[in-house]
């Protein structure tokens, strides 16, 4: 969610690329509520959620969604 929020909108595309860069293809992911998504999943989680938004320009965030920081 941060790298969301910190580019305003960013294509799926972009986003795999550069949470692969970072964290490596097999990297596994958590929330409060759930552990050990794949990006895949973890993104279906937050749009399910209605933490972040997908339109014709991507992935973006509302500001209504919450991010925690711990």
């Amino acid at each position: 969610m941060h790298l969301i929020a910190e580019r305003g909108t960013i294509t799926r595309v972009a986003l795999v690329a550069e949470v692969t860069t970072r964290y490596g293809a097999e990297a596994k992911f958590h929330t409060c509520s759930a552990e050990g998504m794949g990006l895949d999943m973890l993104l279906g989680f937050l749009l399910g959620r209605g933490k972040i938004q997908e339109g014709p320009l991507g992935l973006s965030m509302d500001g209504s969604g919450q991010v925690c920081n711990h």
